[in-house]
């Protein structure tokens, strides 16, 4: 698929990882009858993952999301809802136009389909965190993707 990629460009990152997007790839990439979440979508799935109802750097969504086995420095999670997140890293330019794949192991970002001021908002786990943070990425920054039923 045209914007895609797996890490590396090494197809067997993508039997395990699966897929990094850019985000028109990623608006695409759900199958009829699935979505890509909203902002406000992601923000109800981790404020109902968190043990204390709560999104962002006030809840620990990650803890319960985040798969079992994978994750650096003893990052992993709970997967206590069969989501099984792996940190699948992602793919960006930075300011001095270097592209590159980073932080495959510890880090997860998955898309939502909700514009932010210069990009979109994603929702990104880490392998030290227990929180998820909501943060903005352009939409050339490749990532996971994860759909919902419509």
């Amino acid at each position: 698929m045209t914007g895609s990629s797996c890490y590396d460009d090494n197809p067997a990152n993508c039997d395990t990882y699966g897929r990094l997007y850019t985000h028109d790839a990623a608006a695409n990439a759900c199958p009829s009858g699935w979505h890509l979440p909203s902002f406000d979508e992601g923000s109800a799935l981790l404020e109902s993952a968190s043990s204390n109802g709560k999104r962002n750097g006030e809840g620990d969504a990650g803890k319960f999301l985040k798969s079992a086995s994978g994750w650096s420095d003893g990052g992993n999670g709970e997967d206590s809802y069969g989501f099984n997140l792996l940190p699948a890293g992602y793919f960006n330019t930075d300011m001095n136009n270097i592209s590159q794949y980073k932080k495959m192991g510890s880090t997860a970002q998955l898309w939502t389909a909700s514009e932010a001021t210069g990009g979109y908002w994603n929702c990104l786990f880490f392998n030290t965190a227990s929180y998820v943070a909501q943060s903005k990425e352009l939409a050339n920054t490749k990532m996971s993707v994860r759909c919902v039923k419509d």
